[in-house]
């Protein structure tokens, strides 16, 4: 009886953060109680919830452009660089005479590029949830890492994954401590409300 009231909670625990995450920018839950298979065990891993989020690649991309982008603009006040004149001598090898104007409507359209094909490079989430009676240990947090990992292995992904954990009571030092040198997001809540342990 109190396994089966246990497998409940922990049903409604993957359920609200499912809804959760699904409202959040940028996610989409593909599915939960996935099974996935590894290259050591020969059981397949059960996964809570499995999620994809398209924003993560773009925020770098940003990042990325918009700091070069500044760099340049600093070295063209500074008259080091004529930043226009060699865009506008690059883009006239594809567009002949391209003017000024032109130019800058190459750049902004550059910066649009990864925001139109942001649904083809998600970035893959594996996410736990624990509703215990007691705070998450790091035996938890270090059997679902590893079983990522396996997974990740055998499905040779490489740095497009992350890994979330949700629980109801939250963590206790050792699990956190862990979980940060690992780059696991916690998160902890119940219902409509989850917040992200920082």
């Amino acid at each position: 009886m109190k396994d089966n009231a246990k497998q409940i909670k922990g049903e409604q625990l993957e359920k609200d953060f499912a809804r959760f995450m699904n409202a959040l920018p940028g996610y989409k839950v593909l599915g939960r109680r996935q099974f996935f298979k590894g290259t050591i065990a020969k059981r397949n891993y059960e996964i809570d919830i499995v999620a994809e989020n398209y924003l993560f690649k773009i925020k770098r991309f940003y990042v990325i452009y918009l700091s070069l982008l500044a760099i340049l603009l600093l070295l063209h006040s500074l008259s080091f660089i004529d930043l226009f004149g060699s865009a506008g001598v690059i883009f006239s090898k594809v567009i002949p005479e391209i003017s000024f104007t032109g130019t800058i409507l190459c750049l902004v359209i550059i910066s649009l590029i990864p925001f139109l094909l942001r649904k083809y490079y998600p970035t893959l989430i594996f996410i736990e949830s624990k509703n215990l009676s007691t705070k998450v240990k790091r035996d938890h947090m270090n059997k679902f890492i590893n079983n990522v990992k396996d997974i990740v292995h055998k499905k040779g992904i490489k740095k497009s994954y992350r890994l979330v954990f949700v629980s109801y009571l939250g963590y206790d030092k050792d699990a956190l401590q862990f979980a940060r040198h690992h780059k696991v997001e916690c998160w902890k809540g119940s219902g409509k409300k989850f917040h992200k342990i920082r």
